[in-house]
């Protein structure tokens, strides 16, 4: 699947590898996926863990509070740091193979 931005103007989109990163995960290959996008895998990361404590809490379970807005902000400044790292390229985004 082809970037739209990418394709129509030049340059990577904020989430630019993440569908080969997402492919890899769920393939079980962890150390393509960390190979391929860094950032990206902690992305993914702090998703889970604000997903996994959200789903604690409904399930009555003692978690850590976790405003939307800490999770907002968090989340958006991880996107525009893989975002960056893309555009400069810190790193390039290996092809799914």
């Amino acid at each position: 699947m082809q970037c739209v931005l990418r394709t129509t103007a030049g340059i990577p989109c904020p989430l630019c590898g993440m569908s080969s990163l997402a492919s890899r995960v769920l393939r079980g290959d962890l150390l393509g996926a960390i190979r391929a996008d860094t950032i990206g895998i902690a992305l993914v990361v702090v998703v889970a863990a604000v997903v996994g404590l959200h789903l604690l809490r409904l399930a009555g379970r003692t978690a850590p509070q976790l405003t939307s807005r800490v999770a907002l902000v968090g989340g958006v400044s991880m996107l525009m740091l893989h975002w960056l790292v893309v555009l400069t390229g810190m790193v390039t985004l290996a092809p799914l193979r």
